[in-house]
């Protein structure tokens, strides 16, 4: 059990503590379907269940549980529930590991809901901060991590198709 992640050659054995981080991205869909289901008591019983996992800050694991904590508090923005909403954002944001892509995503919503619980200069602080700590996480990341550049319009990339017989200048 254990999967390789990127281009490392380093292993992340068993990321959650017996489950593969699958756990979280379950976790996260099932929130979201009780949600739609009008089930919210459930939704937040699904959450607080992917808060107590524990699972390494420096693996993927754990931005996936940041994401899923972050998506919450701006539900619960969204919900009305503002003060609920900006104390489990101020919760992710204080152990988000410092300059990781975590803690981007955690600024990232904060600035939601920030604005969604009526604070719009915390909020364009933290969307500034989300913005600044992604560009320096972009400049980080090694070349060969990055997803290939897609050709501008009209623009082909490999060898030209095959003609057809009878199809364009003659050998």
């Amino acid at each position: 059990m254990g999967k390789h992640y990127g281009r490392s050659t380093e292993r992340w054995i068993d990321p959650v503590g017996g489950h593969s981080h699958a756990a979280t991205v379950r976790q996260l869909l099932r929130y979201y379907l009780l949600l739609e289901q009008g089930r919210p008591a459930a939704a937040l019983a699904e959450m607080k269940r992917a808060f107590a996992l524990d699972v390494p800050k420096d693996g993927p694991a754990y931005e996936m549980k940041a994401q899923l904590i972050g998506r919450f508090a701006v539900t619960l923005a969204e919900a009305g529930r503002k003060k609920d909403a900006v104390e489990t954002i101020q919760k992710l944001l204080a152990e988000a590991p410092t300059g990781s892509v975590a803690e981007a995503n955690a600024w990232l919503d904060a600035g939601s809901v920030y604005r969604k619980a009526g604070m719009p200069e915390e909020a364009l602080k933290a969307f500034d901060r989300s913005l600044e700590l992604a560009q320096k996480l972009a400049k980080t990341r090694p070349e060969g991590d990055r997803p290939p550049r897609r050709p501008p319009q009209g623009e082909r990339r490999g060898p030209p198709p095959p003609r057809s017989p009878g199809e364009g200048p003659e050998d």
